[in-house]
């Protein structure tokens, strides 16, 4: 009977305590300033050519932004491919994202970067290359490009 009311009043101080202020924290909510679904772009190659592509993603406004949160979806079966996304400053690329490898393309699906504080033009870059040449066809795609700001 005693370690019956030794074990109830341990129970209650553990709920009791652990009912503190503050307790449960919100996730970080985030708003979004460019969305496309579905796929973005894709290249096929051999080894013997690398190829890029760039798209205008859209003018977006991060002057008041602490974070930025990019999600994609991307493989790449091509060793040194990439996903870059930059803004351009005094004619030169500057990239906020630049994952490059197949491993990091295939499996990066969110990454949170510190915002340039800028009002500017966003642009994604695609990149098919690889350093073996065995002849067989190589592949990057990109799909379900989300950016968002905090």
């Amino acid at each position: 009977m005693k370690k019956i009311f030794v074990l109830m009043l341990l129970t209650a101080g553990l709920y009791l305590t652990g009912c503190g202020k503050n307790m449960v924290t919100s996730p970080d909510t985030y708003t979004v300033a460019y969305q496309k679904d579905g796929l973005l772009d894709s290249i096929s190659g051999t080894c013997s050519v690398i190829q890029t592509r760039w798209f205008l993603i859209d003018t977006l406004d991060m002057r008041n932004a602490n974070k930025i949160k990019i999600d994609f979806d991307a493989f790449t079966d091509a060793d040194i491919s990439f996903v870059q996304i930059y803004h351009v400053d005094s004619d030169v690329g500057v990239n906020i994202l630049d994952v490059t490898g197949s491993n990091q393309v295939s499996n990066t699906k969110s990454i949170i970067i510190d915002s340039p504080k800028i009002k500017k033009g966003f642009y994604m870059r695609i990149g098919l290359s690889s350093s073996v040449c065995t002849g067989q066809q190589f592949n990057i795609k990109l799909r379900d490009l989300k950016i968002s700001y905090q």
